[in-house]
C-alpha cells in the first residue's frame, strides 16, 4: 500500500505521514516547478551595486535620478528641484517612496498630501499620482513590477 505524503506550508510532515524535504514540499503545495522562476533569479546572478558609481542622468532641469534594476524590481534615486513637477501618470506597479530629504506634494487617487524627510508613501498599482517638489528633495522610489521602468514624462511607467 503506498503511504501518501502530506507537509503543511513550514515542511513538517503529519504524524504517521512520510516527512519531505521543505524546499519540495512547498513547490509540491503550490505547483511550483524550476521553470516557473527564470534562470537570471539565481543566487548566481547577485549583485551589489554602488549609488556613486551608477551613471547620474539629468531628466529634465528639475529632476535627476540613478536606477537600478531587476528582474521584478525598479530602485531609483530621485533628485527634484524646488519646483520640479512629475505629471499625473498610473502604472501596473506598486510603488514606495522614501523622502531622504525635503518636502513632496503628492497626489494619489485625487487625494492630497504632503511627504516629508523620513516618511514613506505607498501608492498601489493603477491608481492616478503626480508630485510636486515644494522643497529641494532626495527620495528613493522602489517599484514592484519587472516591467516598471523609469521615463521622462513620469517616474516610472509600465511597458
Amino acid at each position: 500500500m503506498k503511504q501518501s505524503v502530506v507537509v503543511n506550508l513550514w515542511g513538517v510532515g503529519v504524524p504517521g505521514m512520510v516527512m519531505v524535504e521543505k524546499r519540495v514540499s512547498l513547490r509540491i503545495i503550490l505547483g511550483w516547478t524550476e521553470d516557473r522562476y527564470p534562470r537570471s533569479n539565481r543566487v548566481t546572478d547577485t549583485r551589489i551595486y554602488r549609488w556613486d558609481e551608477l551613471p547620474f542622468e539629468k531628466v529634465t532641469e528639475m529632476v535627476s535620478r540613478k536606477v537600478v534594476t531587476g528582474n521584478r524590481q525598479t530602485m531609483v534615486q530621485v533628485y527634484l528641484k524646488r519646483g520640479a513637477h512629475v505629471p499625473l501618470h498610473s502604472h501596473d506597479s506598486e510603488q514606495m517612496v522614501y523622502v531622504l530629504q525635503g518636502i513632496v506634494k503628492w497626489v494619489v487617487g485625487g487625494r492630497e498630501m504632503l511627504v516629508r524627510e523620513g516618511e514613506v508613501l505607498y501608492v498601489p498599482s493603477c491608481v492616478r499620482h503626480q508630485a510636486e517638489a515644494l522643497e529641494d528633495t532626495f527620495q528613493l522610489a522602489v517599484l514592484s513590477d519587472k516591467e516598471s521602468r523609469v521615463t521622462r514624462q513620469g517616474l516610472e511607467k509600465h511597458q
